[in-house]
């Protein structure tokens, strides 16, 4: 019953965060139909660390699932491993952004340059907040392992982390394609 109850709430909280960046990027989308060009002359959005950022998050889905069913089916080191995998391409994709930020800034993209700095920085920097929760919860149940805990014990804990994890991901796909392909 309590995991019934885990889950609910989790598909509640991530039904919120869908709506929260469901509205960013239709404000996104809607300052983009009203350009007569986009991005606007004189800035040109990076593409090659998002589309590296992309192949990451993609990876850590794997690495989740697989380390998820490694848990389920009993084979405790091999979760580990896939965790640990998880955690550190969540790390590595918090850093490319942070690499972003600075090609964007570097280029003279920024808060002030207008809406496409705003934007782009507003998007990014939430999405970014968003993966590092997830790995700040990855990083809780793999101390709790370290420690000595049971990471059998914590399946439904490791199987809502991968619930919010696939959501960060599907979230990226839809900026990195609507922000930075069209």
């Amino acid at each position: 019953m309590r995991e019934n109850t885990g889950a609910i709430g989790m598909m509640v909280a991530l039904c919120a965060w869908a709506m929260m960046f469901a509205s960013l990027l239709f404000v996104y989308l809607g300052l983009r139909a009203q350009a007569k060009s986009w991005p606007p002359p004189g800035i040109e959005l990076p593409l090659l660390v998002p589309a590296v950022n992309t192949v990451v998050m993609l990876a850590s889905s794997v690495t989740l699932t697989r380390g998820l069913e490694r848990l389920r089916s009993g084979s405790r080191l091999q979760s580990i491993r896939w965790v640990v995998a998880t955690f550190a391409l969540g790390v590595a994709f918090v850093v490319l952004q942070i690499a972003l930020w600075r090609s964007l800034w570097l280029d003279g993209i920024n808060f002030t340059t207008g809406v496409v700095g705003a934007v782009v920085y507003a998007l990014t920097i939430l999405h970014a907040a968003h993966v590092l929760g997830g790995v700040l919860v990855l990083g809780y149940l793999l101390a709790l392992v370290v420690r000595g805990g049971q990471l059998q014990r914590r399946v439904g804990t490791l199987r809502f982390c991968a619930m919010y994890w696939h959501f960060v991901d599907a979230v990226w796909l839809v900026m990195f394609v609507g922000m930075f392909l069209i």
